[in-house]
This record gives structure tokens, C-alpha cells and sequence, in this order.
């Protein structure tokens, strides 16, 4: 079988006075004001509910204490990722808290 090489012609692009009222450019049918077709750029709005630098939390060692008596007497295994969730505390602080705890650093709990 032969292959028919199948030649398409480029469109002419029509004047705007030689063009149908269906026809339209592409800055018309897009809603460009412009040449570049850029909206012009609008100071960038701030969220008043969000601070720029956020505060780190800091957890008071009677919390520490609190939270790890209460993961430790945990008796069912989704009861961790339950405090965890309630609390909005990573494992890691709890693994942190943990080490301090054993190491015996009790003014690590203090900050």
C-alpha cells in the first residue's frame, strides 16, 4: 500500500472588514482589552487571619506530663493516634518527650 501524503493548506487569516459576524480574533473571543492581553496587575491581598511569622507552639511540662501518662496507659492500639489527633501533636513529640523523660532532663519539660 502507498502512502498519500495529504497536504493542508494554512488558513488565511481574513481582514477584520472581510470577516463573517461569526468569526471573531483571538483577543475577541478571549476578552482581551489590551495588546498583550495581560489584566492589569492588582496590588497582591493580604489575609488578615494570618500572621506573617508564625508563633512556635511551646508546650508547659505539666502538658508533657499529662499527655504522656495518658499515651503510656493507652490500652487499645488506635488510642495513641486518637490523642495524637485530639491534641494536634506529631508522634515525634511524643518520642522527643519520651527521651527527655528517661534521660532524666527535667527542665526539658520546662520549655
Amino acid at each position: 500500500m502507498e502512502k498519500k501524503k495529504m497536504s493542508v493548506a494554512p488558513r488565511a487569516v481574513l481582514p477584520v472588514s472581510e470577516r463573517s459576524e461569526a468569526e471573531r480574533s483571538e483577543a475577541q473571543r478571549s476578552g482581551e482589552t489590551g495588546k498583550t492581553g495581560a489584566a492589569p496587575a492588582a496590588p497582591p491581598r493580604l489575609d488578615a487571619e494570618v500572621s506573617a511569622m508564625p508563633k512556635r507552639r511551646s508546650f508547659t511540662a505539666d502538658y508533657k506530663k499529662r499527655i504522656l501518662a495518658e499515651a503510656d496507659s493507652a490500652s487499645e492500639p488506635c488510642a495513641i493516634g486518637a490523642l495524637l489527633r485530639r491534641e494536634g501533636l506529631y508522634s515525634s513529640h511524643l518520642t522527643t518527650w519520651r527521651q527527655d523523660r528517661a534521660a532524666g532532663i527535667d527542665q526539658a519539660f520546662s520549655k
